[in-house]
């Protein structure tokens, strides 16, 4: 949680550590993929962790094109719930 406010107030106020901060938010993914592996064995860890990035770099898409104003963008980046980039292309 704390990774996913300091990225959205980063890319709503334009802050310069951004990319950082999202850099940082998406590392999450492969930290939550590494402690569901040895429960969940590695095939379905790998599918989280690639469904919770898709899921962040949607969201993140998702709030700069609002904060640009640009509706249109929003829309698309927002897709369809049971969508994912990969699905989509």
């Amino acid at each position: 949680m704390f990774w996913t406010r300091l990225t959205i107030n980063s890319i709503i106020d334009r802050l310069p550590d951004e990319a950082e901060t999202t850099k940082r938010l998406l590392r999450n993914t492969d930290d939550f993929g590494a402690a569901l592996q040895p429960l969940y064995g590695a095939a379905i860890a790998s599918r989280f962790a690639e469904l919770l990035r898709a899921h962040l770099t949607i969201a993140a898409e998702l709030v700069k094109a609002l904060q640009a104003g640009n509706t249109e963008a929003a829309a698309t980046s927002a897709g369809t719930p049971t969508q994912t980039r990969s699905q989509s292309s």
